[in-house]
């Protein structure tokens, strides 16, 4: 919040009063809006390198966003498999499909080892593997 309003032309400093008495009144939260932002990223559909730069784009602590990503409870290899097969519906069957499909993954935030699983399509526990 204080990195908005400095960008809007608020004083630095005034800037970090208001932002202060917001938190001792219990109206601004750095860790709820982190918990908050990581819910709705990971619903939408994104990983946590995305999440993470996000994140650090908008001031947080690198501490709080640490300490918050290890303790979401998500599964982002089954996400990033997830997110594959409603993109594209089938794994690569050449080179440019798999280029372009690791890229569009990479771009959501997932971590290599995510994308390799998600292109070679590794079986969820209840969901057998069948391929178009």
């Amino acid at each position: 919040m204080q990195h908005k309003l400095a960008v809007r032309g608020i004083d630095e400093v005034q800037a970090a009063a208001v932002v202060g008495e917001l938190a001792q009144a219990g109206w601004q939260s750095d860790s709820r809006y982190v918990q908050s932002l990581v819910r709705n990223r990971v619903a939408q559909g994104y990983g946590a390198l995305r999440i993470q730069a996000e994140l650090e784009a908008s001031g947080v602590a690198d501490s709080l966003i640490r300490e918050t990503l290890s303790v979401v409870e998500a599964d982002w290899k089954a996400l990033a498999i997830e997110v594959q097969a409603r993109k594209f519906g089938r794994i690569p069957r050449t080179a440019a499909e798999w280029q372009k499909q690791f890229q569009h993954l990479a771009g959501r935030g997932f971590s290599a080892e995510q994308i390799y699983a998600a292109l070679k399509r590794e079986a969820l526990p209840d969901e057998p593997l069948d391929e178009p």
